[in-house]
């Protein structure tokens, strides 16, 4: 008798902790709004960004700055520009030079450049847009072609600019790592590359529960609802107290009360320029980070930088990115989007820090994944063409050295019938269908 009193006390200190019938509750609850939420995919349109607290700031990161000028501004380029910094210091390095001002590398995602040259060779003016981020790795290429490659939004040829930093980075220890997969996993189903994104079973849990747990998904639906009056007038909160401190690249909160956007503009330093082209942390404002026509007085040696990062040549994130870009390469190619590859130009220096095993295996890859997906491919990696005058350090370009790159670019393009016909039938066409005012 005394036993069954014992027991019973103890199932009535289990079902009365507060603990324990939180967690209960919150299953069930989870488990009854998965069966009733209705099951739409999430896609990152125009409206969910203009709805955004960001853009009620007009400030945001690298990925959010990007993905807003390409679906907000309605961008329907002909050609996409791919890649890490490595791209995107060509591309605006020589831009500055071409059109012989300060470029805004966080609203300035064209390549005119790149059209004019284009135009020369092929007769036709391709519409273009620098997708390249600082620090991206192939899977960040991924996702950023899934979530915003859409039929409005699909471009005709992608060229897609690669260096071993986008696949062994050892400072990255998962593809889940970085800022882009974190602000684009929610619209994106990532399959059997689940497996290679996540460090470990922790990791991939934490993310499902982030993501998938339905109390969040009905709480975000009921954000969404809200009217936008009263998004209007949390907006205007946010406002007043974001424009009392704002917290700089560094970490130190500037008073911004009463300064124009002139007064915000850093200045155009060879420190300022660099990051510009990296890419700097945290949220960023138009006029911050602009990158004027630069030549090898800028040079500044990453030597130990990269030591790091290439510390371990075949580190466990290396199959996973080229997973990641294998399946980018697939879903182009089933999207019907025409590709180039460039193997990106670095200096000796920084080549030299990886064994000549890795680099024979790694253009063998590139070679032959290019080939079994139908892109095209072209190996800069150590090309002659480029000496140190062309660098802005060991890896990236500076304008005599973008241009050069866009050059070879453009006459890779015009060489291959299949790729110059991605431009030049639809481009055709697409200005073809215009009306006459346009």
């Amino acid at each position: 008798m005394e036993s069954m009193d014992k027991t019973k006390t103890r199932t009535s200190t289990i079902l009365t902790s507060s603990a324990i019938v939180a967690v209960v509750l919150f299953v069930l609850l989870n488990v009854f709004l998965l069966g009733h939420l209705p099951e739409d995919k999430t896609v990152l349109t125009k409206e969910a960004i203009q709805n955004s607290a960001n853009e009620r700031k007009q400030e945001g990161d690298w990925v959010w700055w990007i993905t807003r000028n390409y679906l907000v501004e309605e961008k329907n380029p002909d050609l996409v520009f791919m890649g890490s910094s490595q791209m995107g210091s060509a591309l605006f390095a020589c831009e500055a030079s071409y059109l012989n001002e300060a470029i805004d590398t966080v609203v300035h995602r064209e390549s005119r450049f790149a059209a004019h040259e284009l135009k020369d060779r092929l007769g036709t003016e391709p519409t273009t847009f620098n997708l390249s981020i600082g620090g991206a790795m192939a899977s960040d290429q991924f996702m950023l072609a899934k979530s915003l490659f859409n039929k409005a939004h699909k471009p005709q040829l992608v060229v897609i600019g690669v260096n071993p930093r986008d696949f062994i980075d050892n400072s990255m220890p998962s593809a889940s790592a970085s800022d882009p997969f974190h602000y684009l996993s929610p619209y994106v189903e990532l399959g059997d590359l689940n497996q290679c994104a996540f460090p470990d079973a922790i990791g991939w849990m934490d993310w499902q529960l982030n993501h998938y747990v339905a109390t969040k998904a009905l709480g975000e639906k009921i954000r969404t609802a809200l009217p936008k009056a009263v998004l209007s007038w949390l907006g205007e909160s946010e406002a007043k107290t974001a424009s009392l401190h704002t917290v700089s690249d560094k970490g130190e909160v500037l008073a911004q009360e009463g300064k124009t956007t002139n007064d915000n503009e850093q200045p155009l330093t060879k420190d300022n320029l660099l990051k510009a082209i990296y890419g700097s942390t945290g949220n960023i404002r138009p006029g911050l980070w602009k990158v004027i026509a630069c030549t090898w007085g800028a040079f500044q040696d990453n030597t130990e930088e990269y030591r790091s990062r290439y510390r371990d040549s075949s580190p466990p994130i290396y199959s996973g990115q080229k997973r990641f870009f294998e399946q980018l390469l697939a879903y182009l190619k089933a999207e019907d989007v025409s590709v180039l590859v460039v193997g990106m130009p670095s200096l000796w220096p920084n080549r030299a820090l990886l064994p000549d095993k890795f680099w024979a295996g790694f253009r063998e890859y590139l070679a032959t994944s290019t080939t079994k997906y139908g892109a095209a491919f072209i190996d800069l990696s150590d090309d002659a063409r480029f000496d140190s005058k062309d660098y802005l350090d060991t890896v990236h370009l500076n304008s005599t050295g973008g241009t050069r790159l866009v050059k070879i670019v453009a006459e890779k393009i015009s060489s291959e019938k299949k790729l110059a016909s991605a431009l030049t039938d639809q481009t055709l066409a697409r200005k073809s269908n215009r009306p006459d005012w346009q």
